[in-house]
């Protein structure tokens, strides 16, 4: 074993080997910070979820119901950035090589720049009301279809 630390450039592998271990094991310095302090997904569709309930039960011929709603993602963004494209050519006008490169611009956080937010596309819904008629539940299927744009068959009235 002495005669390992008598080797040239192992007492620095060594420390580098113990700092290496303290660095993992000691807590990281500062403050963490949340990259973005956008509403969760599952909040959004808790509030789809009260609207729905509010809106089925102003419907004559409803008087309770419980809403379930699925969404197929969470949000979308779309972030500001500077795309680069970078071509060669030779003397004749062949393209000989192209590489291309995207950098997102930030803001003075260090976070990107958010140019749209599109929130989760809504899945299907379940709705289950307590003695209503056909009439009614077709009526129900109508107004969720009018007022999310999801097609009938992805909307499921029961009583």
């Amino acid at each position: 074993m002495g005669r390992l630390f008598k080797t040239k450039g192992v007492w620095l592998l060594f420390l580098a080997l113990i700092a290496g271990v303290l660095l993992m094991i000691l807590p990281e310095g500062g403050e963490s910070k949340s990259v973005t302090d956008f509403p969760e997904s599952e909040e959004y569709r808790k509030s789809l979820e009260e609207q729905t309930r509010s809106l089925i039960r102003s419907l004559e011929g409803v008087s309770d119901c419980r809403v379930m709603i699925t969404l197929e993602s969470g949000y979308e963004y779309l972030y500001a950035a500077e795309q680069t494209l970078d071509r060669t050519y030779d003397s004749s006008g062949t393209l000989l090589s192209s590489n291309s490169g995207k950098k997102y611009i930030l803001d003075g956080d260090g976070n990107p720049i958010i140019i749209s937010e599109t929130p989760p596309a809504i899945s299907g819904i379940a709705v289950v009301a307590k003695n209503i008629s056909a009439e009614t539940r077709y009526r129900i299927i109508r107004l969720l279809e009018g007022a999310y744009g999801i097609p009938s068959n992805r909307i499921s009235v029961e009583s």
